[in-house]
């Protein structure tokens, strides 16, 4: 009952077990997705009983509900309640190509950046998925993914026959009218969530009002809408922009995110992006990105879904996982979770890295300071290295680092299969619940 707070999404995964203060009550996984906290809750004495109904569909899509509480609006199922599972949403950066050159963009993207997969990697793509049944859901990302609507659709069309989540970030470009929004929703086969970005930087091309067309289009349609609001820390006057054009009644039926300005791409020459000090200390936290791989436009396959940081990556790089073509989604999944490396800074963080290197005497391989909290950029700094990716492999090729990291898959993330393995007489087949969701532990 703690967790069903005001604003908090909550989802039941359905696996019940016997609770331990009443026989006669069961026990529910529940994840709290704003907080993305698992915590077994009993669903007889809670004081809201949230359910997964089958019969809550619109679309074909499942709904969230609190059975006690009509005045709550029923949330459809996002591609985010899946993110704290390993390789459950496969990532397609479909185009690095947009219609904005905003200032702050991330990934540089522009009318003039590099086009969209070709047929044949969007080819591999769909083929390999079907190889991968572990992946409950496609998120499309980019660039701005509706600039190419035919890869869209084929897509759409494979994870409709899938029956399973598909989600595109957009700028919401194409919703000058609510009425042309809607038609173009609509033609996009399979689709179950938008995920609309908008800025002080964006709105230089793509207006608010285009934003609120998106949103009331992708509500009529029964899809999962979600808006992110881009501002320098300290600053909400997008913010209140944006609320003030969707008003409280799509409020209401939206998740409305606010996050800061980074310094990355091009938004590396915005004084209000560089708002991170450097420091010595050695940033802190797990890495939840690598539980999601994306495919590139020319059909690299990357551990990692922060776009940015893996275009750098060589391809001897541990976060590199192959190129379509060459090697199958399958066996690149089966790469990141045999990855010593990649386990590592899942389970413990790039931090965990760093400190190995240091403790054998290779300080000089890091260079000294980060960006404050800033986990991505000292992830970065050793993997593109390979004389550190070497050593580091060769550290972790020992029983006990392998025990320590099964232990911790099985500790944070239910993921018993390599705990198993290591285990005498166990079967060496791969675990086949990979990729349970687990609870959000301090570094």
């Amino acid at each position: 009952s703690d967790l069903s707070d005001s604003g908090h999404w909550l989802n039941t995964f359905g696996d019940k077990t016997g609770c331990r203060q009443n026989s006669s009550t069961q026990l529910t996984s529940v994840t709290c997705v704003a907080c993305c906290i698992l915590r077994p809750m009993c669903v007889t004495t809670s004081s809201v009983r949230w359910t997964h109904s089958a019969a809550r569909v619109k679309r074909g899509r499942s709904m969230l509900s609190a059975d006690n509480d009509p005045s709550l609006e029923l949330q459809p199922a996002r591609v985010q309640d899946l993110f704290s599972k390993f390789q459950a949403v496969l990532g397609l950066y479909v185009t690095n190509r947009c219609n904005a050159s905003c200032s702050h963009c991330a990934t540089d993207s522009s009318p003039r950046a590099p086009g969209p997969f070709s047929e044949e990697v969007l080819d591999l793509a769909l083929e390999s998925l079907e190889e991968a049944p572990w992946v409950k859901a496609i998120h499309v990302s980019g660039g701005e993914p509706f600039i190419v609507p035919d890869a869209l659709r084929r897509v759409g069309e494979r994870a409709a026959a899938r029956k399973i989540l598909f989600a595109v970030n957009t700028n919401g470009f194409w919703a000058r009218t609510e009425t042309r929004a809607r038609a173009l929703l609509s033609r996009t086969t399979g689709l179950t969530q938008i995920l609309v970005s908008t800025s002080k930087y964006h709105q230089e091309y793509v207006p608010v009002t285009s934003v609120a067309n998106a949103v009331r289009a992708g509500l009529d349609l029964g899809l999962a809408v979600d808006v992110s609001v881009c501002e320098p820390p300290g600053e909400r006057d997008d913010l209140a922009v944006v609320t003030e054009a969707l008003g409280e009644t799509l409020l209401r039926q939206i998740r409305l995110v606010h996050s800061p300005l980074e310094a990355a791409g091009r938004a590396s020459g915005l004084v209000e992006a560089r708002w991170r000090r450097r420091t010595e200390r050695l940033p802190r936290g797990r890495c939840v990105r690598l539980n999601r791989p994306v495919v590139l436009p020319d059909g690299t396959i990357t551990a990692c879904c922060n776009t940015p940081a893996v275009q750098r990556q060589s391809a001897d790089s541990p976060l590199v996982l192959g190129k379509l073509g060459s090697t199958s989604l399958n066996e690149a999944y089966a790469d990141a979770d045999s990855s010593s490396v990649v386990q590592t800074i899942r389970c413990f963080g790039p931090r965990r890295l760093a400190e190995q290197l240091v403790a054998v005497g290779c300080r000089d391989l890091l260079k000294g300071n980060y960006l404050d909290s800033d986990i991505c950029d000292l992830c970065s700094d050793i993997v593109t290295q390979p004389a550190a990716v070497q050593r580091l492999s060769r550290l972790f090729s020992t029983g006990t680092h392998e025990r320590d990291v099964a232990i911790a898959r099985a500790a944070l993330f239910g993921e018993t299969g390599p705990l198993r393995e290591l285990s005498p007489g166990a079967s060496t087949a791969k675990n086949a619940d990979i990729g349970v969701g687990g609870t959000e532990a301090a570094d």
